[in-house]
């Protein structure tokens, strides 16, 4: 119902996004390149409002927020402690703001590109994971299309999607290898990264969103990270294929009676 909106204390919109583009070192510095990273164009795709008065922290500001694919604007753009939750995310250069009576849904943070997935419940509400590394598909993510030296067309996953596929690997190996089945190498702390950098595929959700929302949780990020490696559809695919096995076997020998 209302995206997040992103304070930044002690900035001007001109140094925030000289020239009409975010600023990269900015956006890098303060860890929200996961929100803003594909942001062309801040006049048609951002709201935005540079304040002189006191904001969160009792600073001016400039405030930020991401328009999502439907639309519709952030209800509120500017500092109403009545109505927002305000939290400071970094020290003296990030807060963020969750508004009281029209909390985020998928369709506000939804990116203007979603990739084909499985639909997993997080707090509610379905989000799209995308399958990612998949031992039947590949991927639904982009890919390249070559030919090899042999003359076959292959496909390859596009460059600017290669961490997410090195990263689904943990994401495989937890449900496909017998030799890591079960455990995730480097525990908790790196299935929330995979769970979350998930999410953030087709959505603008990073750090400071799950810190915020917190998507997932110690019950649900391995659903995330089975969506992502396509367990939902193999799992379906080996049921249908053992249902066909099951009614080949009732109905016997294909040969007359006597």
């Amino acid at each position: 119902m209302a995206a997040p909106l992103y304070f930044f204390p002690r900035l001007t919109l001109d140094q925030l996004a000289p020239g009409g583009r975010l600023s990269a070192a900015l956006l890098a510095a303060t860890d929200t390149a996961a929100v803003f990273g594909d942001i062309e164009s801040v006049r048609e795709q951002t709201a935005r409002f540079e304040s002189t008065g006191p904001g969160p922290g009792g600073l001016s500001g400039v405030y930020l927020a991401a328009n999502p694919p439907h639309g519709a604007a952030p209800h509120r753009i500017g500092y109403f402690p009545d109505f927002q939750t305000w939290t400071e995310a970094i020290p003296e250069s990030l807060w963020i703001g969750l508004d009281k009576e029209h909390p985020p849904t998928p369709a506000d943070l939804a990116r203007p590109r979603q990739y084909r997935g499985e639909a997993v419940r997080l707090a509610g509400s379905d989000w799209l994971i995308p399958v990612v590394r998949s031992p039947h598909r590949m991927t639904l993510l982009p890919c390249d299309l070559f030919w090899d030296a042999a003359g076959q067309v292959r496909k390859r996953i596009k460059a600017r999607y290669a961490q997410a596929w090195e990263d689904a690997g943990d994401a495989f190996d937890l449900f496909y290898n017998p030799e890591t089945a079960g455990s995730v190498a480097g525990g908790l702390a790196r299935a929330l990264e995979i769970a979350v950098g998930a999410i953030g595929l087709n959505y603008r959700y990073g750090r400071h969103e799950q810190n915020g929302l917190g998507l997932v949780d110690n019950e649900n990020w391995e659903d995330v990270l089975a969506a992502l490696a396509d367990v939902p559809f193999v799992r379906a695919a080996l049921a249908a294929e053992k249902k066909s096995e099951h009614l080949a076997a009732d109905a016997g020998p294909n040969t007359p009676p006597g």
